[in-house]
């Protein structure tokens, strides 16, 4: 699992490295409201941002492989739960 704050270059790095790795999307702070989480793959996480630092300047990025470490991030560090993306259903349409 990693965490990406204010660091686009790594954040579009790891997404490179990982094609079939999961992204947990929040606010910053991260909020228990907001912990949706995408595909790497996913147009709503994935991309060439403008300005440098789109992507993890206002929201922080916490990736991992699977879904199960993101769900236990969101439970013990925010206190929610995550939601899936509605555009790349993560859990393949399932729910988690």
């Amino acid at each position: 699992m990693k965490e990406f704050k204010d660091d686009d270059r790594s954040y579009l790095h790891w997404l490179k490295e990982h094609p079939d790795g999961f992204v947990l999307n929040t606010t910053r702070p991260p909020l228990p409201d907001f912990l949706i989480l995408h595909r790497s793959s996913c147009p709503a996480v994935n991309g060439a941002p403008e300005p440098e630092n789109y992507w993890t300047i206002e929201s922080v990025k916490v990736c991992a492989e699977t879904t199960g470490v993101l769900a236990v991030w969101a439970k013990n560090e925010v206190g929610g739960t995550v939601k899936a993306c509605k555009l790349c259903e993560p859990y393949g349409g399932g729910k988690p």
